[in-house]
Parts: structure tokens; C-alpha cells; sequence
């Protein structure tokens, strides 16, 4: 009889008290100002929390170029790691058409190419991007994935990249030595923002600003003017 009664207070306790809850039984993502999970924001939760979670291994650029072709959007590989490219809007489309039409009809074509946002240029040993419009030599690979003597490269602005064009991308592109001029054109504006190399071979911490639908864009290393009229149109 004493068993069954001990027996029957453990059955009753349990009821009584049902056992503390636990973070793991909350939705996530778990919150501060839960006592059950406040312990993962405290000093020691936040170094083991750093120690559990891995990084994902980062990608060379031909391990990049192969994971790309399989996926549906378009990415950039930045410091070894992929970012997603946004969708843009109709006016940054249409400057970038109006870019790559004006340089392909000023251009020698036998000597230069020109591309729109679908052929890779390497930037570091672990980044690639994908420039709005740019120029290089001629002659290269047909199976080339990428190119190395990228002369011109165009970034046409959109408000999610903005940061990039004129940080990040700004800083790679001038580090390429194949590259004589970097353009970053307003998709809303006639505005244009040009980096050329000088007389010494290197470039200006501050750009030249276009901002007349009057002015020509010089690119003397390509022997080729282009009028701000021919880009911004109407």
C-alpha cells in the first residue's frame, strides 16, 4: 500500500509540474526576451553560438562559374562567397542599352568587343562581376568564360547598388591594370561619373562629372567620343 501511494504522489507531481520549457520548443527564431532562450544571448551564448554555426566553404572562381550555371538568377561571387544580383528597373535597362548600342556603333569592331551584363570580368583571385556594359580587346577565346583586359567598364545605377558602384566595385575595377576608364551612369538623370587614367597612369580619387545633355563622354584611349544625348534620350 505505501508503494502505490508513493507511486501515485510521483504520477501526481509530474501533472502538477510539468517540466520547464525549453528554447528548443519555441518558433524561431528565438528571442531575448524569452527566459527560456535568454541564455543564447548572453555572452557565453553568443561565443558558442559562433562556434556552431559554419561558414560555408567559400568558392574559387572556376567552382563558381560551374555552381552558376546550374542556378536560375544570376549571382557575383565577392570574397569567395555568391550574392544574388538584383532585378533592375525599365530606366536601368534602357541606359544600359543605350551604352552598349553607342559604343557598339562608334567602336572599331574588329578591335574591340563589347559586352552587356553577361560575361564575367575577375576582380580578385576570389571575386567576379558581372559589369552592366563593358569594353575589351578583341580576339579572345570564344569558349572564354571571363576576361582579363576589360578596357571600359559602365555601371549603370540602381538604388540596392548604388553602395557597390562607387565603394567595392569602384575600388576593384581601378585595380585592374587592362582597365583605362570606369563609368557609373544615373539610370534616373543625365549624370555620368568617370574615372580615366592619366598622363601618369593612374587614376583620380575624384571623378569627372557629367552632367550637361550637351557633354561628349572622351574615352581617348578607344578614340571614340560618346554624346550624353545618345544615352539619355527624350
Amino acid at each position: 500500500m505505501a508503494m502505490d501511494a508513493q507511486r501515485r504522489r510521483r504520477v501526481r507531481n509530474r501533472t502538477d509540474h510539468p517540466r520547464r520549457p525549453r528554447c528548443d520548443d519555441r518558433p524561431r527564431p528565438a528571442r531575448r526576451d524569452d527566459p527560456a532562450c535568454r541564455h543564447l544571448f548572453g555572452p557565453k551564448g553568443r561565443q558558442e553560438r559562433r562556434m556552431n554555426v559554419q561558414s560555408p566553404p567559400k568558392m574559387s572562381l572556376d567552382e563558381f562559374m560551374r555552381w552558376g550555371q546550374r542556378q536560375d538568377r544570376k549571382y557575383e561571387l565577392v570574397r569567395g562567397v555568391p550574392v544574388m544580383l538584383p532585378y533592375v528597373r525599365r530606366n536601368h535597362s534602357l541606359i544600359a542599352g543605350n551604352v552598349y548600342f553607342a559604343l557598339r556603333s562608334s567602336l572599331d569592331n574588329d578591335a574591340y568587343s563589347v559586352h552587356a551584363g553577361d560575361f564575367a570580368i575577375p576582380t580578385d583571385d576570389d571575386t567576379m562581376r558581372y559589369a552592366d556594359v563593358f569594353v575589351e580587346t578583341a580576339g579572345g577565346a570564344g569558349d572564354a568564360r571571363w576576361t582579363e583586359n576589360a578596357i571600359v567598364v559602365v555601371e549603370v545605377l540602381s538604388p540596392s547598388t548604388q553602395h557597390n558602384d562607387f565603394g567595392p566595385k569602384r575600388e576593384e575595377y581601378l585595380g585592374l591594370k587592362s582597365l583605362d576608364t570606369y563609368l557609373i551612369f544615373s539610370a534616373d538623370e543625365p549624370r555620368v561619373w568617370q574615372w580615366t587614367r592619366n598622363e601618369d597612369g593612374a587614376f583620380e580619387i575624384e571623378p569627372i562629372i557629367l552632367e550637361d545633355r550637351a557633354a561628349t563622354i572622351a574615352l581617348a584611349r578607344l578614340g571614340v567620343s560618346i554624346p550624353l544625348t545618345d544615352i539619355y534620350k527624350g
